[in-house]
């Protein structure tokens, strides 16, 4: 019964945490810089993606319209956001590792490229 009682209480935990970074993730966030390695940076406020509730996401310029659209996926066993756009042909699309994540900071990497951006409140 103790055995029982202790793995429900994992997969209770495992859920919530689950549904915690999925929480962060959704929202509208800015990159702010892009680092690739070898520490050449650029630093500029000009795109903006954003992550749907429902798995979709949107993407574009600060100031326009979005022009980009498709789907996101969180993987909780490799930390990984996975992008796919809607003809599956941008250039974007892939796995990203979350370096970092809070309420306010999203931190992703792909291809020895660090994407740092910044959740925007509505």
């Amino acid at each position: 019964m103790k055995s029982f009682l202790a793995t429900l209480s994992l997969l209770f935990l495992f859920s919530f945490t689950f549904s915690t970074t999925q929480k962060k993730i959704v929202g509208r966030w800015e990159i702010t810089k892009l680092e690739k390695e070898g520490g050449k940076s650029v630093e500029k406020r000009s795109k903006f993606i954003v992550f749907n509730e429902d798995g979709s996401l949107e993407a574009g310029r600060i100031g326009s319209e979005p022009n980009k659209s498709g789907s996101w996926k969180y993987n909780k066993a490799e930390n990984t956001i996975t992008l796919k756009s809607v003809d599956g042909t941008n250039s974007d699309d892939g796995d990203y590792l979350i370096d970092k994540i809070t309420d306010s900071e999203l931190i992703l990497i792909k291809s020895k490229m660090h994407i740092y951006m910044e959740k925007v409140k509505k």
